[in-house]
């Protein structure tokens, strides 16, 4: 299962770092396009939105494994040191309902688009809502992982990005 993890998480940080440097790389060649050569491309804007909006919810997955979103900490301070625990899985319970949530809706969404392409890339807008299915998924996953190391207190994550993360979880 932790190789499983590993290669799973890999492909997740892939994606998100094809999806910035694409975004970025595009948005340069833009740029470039517009102001040097004077003629800019009728399709960038477009994919640059797409890619940025695919980071974004693949990186919400991440971020809840890493505990990177904000959070209001001063409940958890308050209450009792053997209630914490059980505060904390359901906190992960309610991110793996929102994951399957926005599966789900999405799923329904990229159904419901059948036969629309987008306006510049004539993309079938069902590949491109794909991302929203992926992203929920993403998310559900790491939050059913999360939930599981604050059940069992073993670790189910290796941070590619967040080296120091593994030797902080591996000393616990």
């Amino acid at each position: 299962m932790k190789k499983f993890f590993k290669v799973f998480d890999m492909a997740v940080n892939l994606l998100m770092i094809a999806c910035s440097l694409g975004f970025v790389g595009l948005a340069f060649v833009q740029v470039i396009c517009r102001f040097v050569l004077n003629s800019s491309l009728t399709w960038s804007e477009e994919l640059c939105r797409y890619l940025f909006v695919e980071m974004v919810f693949l990186g919400a997955g991440v971020c809840v494994l890493e505990k990177k979103h904000a959070a209001v900490d001063i409940v958890i301070k308050l209450l009792p040191e053997k209630v914490r625990k059980y505060y904390q899985a359901v906190l992960d319970g309610i991110v793996v309902v929102t994951g399957i949530l926005i599966t789900y809706f999405g799923f329904k969404f990229a159904c419901g688009a059948v036969g629309q392409t987008s306006p510049a890339l004539r993309l079938p807008y069902q590949y491109i809502y794909s991302g929203i299915v992926l992203g929920g998924a993403v998310l559900a996953v790491d939050g059913l992982r999360n939930l599981y190391t604050t059940l069992t207190n073993r670790i189910t994550y290796h941070s590619y990005i967040n080296p120091e993360l593994n030797e902080k979880r591996e000393a616990e």
